[in-house]
């Protein structure tokens, strides 16, 4: 069962709501999560910017599956960071950020799982941790800011040379 929005989505209405029995999601629009949990058996893709209105886990869980963000991903406020989490649960799962995350209302923390972890857009703020487990390309120059920085295993680019910046408050963990 695909879900596919065109244009603009509001996703749950409180924490205990779920959005579950999909194949695939895709939203052209914006979209604002207000659910505690998405899943999918298939791929996620945010076409627009995305609101974290509650914390959130999205989960896709099949081999190739792919949540992509492709672009602003933020906070509904910046008095209230949101915490979202983000796994691509199969063998070949992709995680892809192409947008700033965090630069205009900080997420709280960042949790993201996959085969591969794309990061894009150049930025990534919180006001807590951000642990990526799995390998991460860097596809732009980026600066990872929060509290508690964990990168789980190998850094790369994309091919060309990138830089990253890490301003951490707590404490930085590179263990790739």
């Amino acid at each position: 069962n695909p879900l596919t929005i065109t244009g603009n989505a509001v996703l749950g209405d409180g924490t205990a709501d779920s959005v579950t029995g999909i194949t695939t999601l895709s939203v052209s629009g914006t979209t604002l999560i207000r659910t505690a949990t998405i899943t999918s058996t298939g791929s996620q893709t945010y076409s627009g910017a995305v609101t974290v209105g509650a914390d959130t886990t999205l989960t896709a869980s099949d081999t190739n599956a792919v949540v992509r963000m492709a672009d602003a991903v933020n906070s509904d406020s910046t008095s209230t960071p949101r915490a979202l989490s983000v796994t691509a649960s199969g063998s070949s799962g992709n995680a892809v950020l192409d947008g700033t995350v965090g630069a205009s209302a900080p997420l709280r923390t960042l949790a993201v799982t996959a085969s591969d972890i794309d990061l894009n857009g150049g930025a990534v703020t919180t006001t807590s941790t951000q642990t990526y487990t799995g390998p991460v390309t860097l596809g732009a120059d980026t600066t990872l800011t929060g509290a508690g920085i964990t990168l789980g295993s190998s850094l790369n680019s994309d091919g060309t040379a990138r830089s990253l910046a890490i301003n951490d408050s707590g404490t930085t963990t590179l263990t790739g």
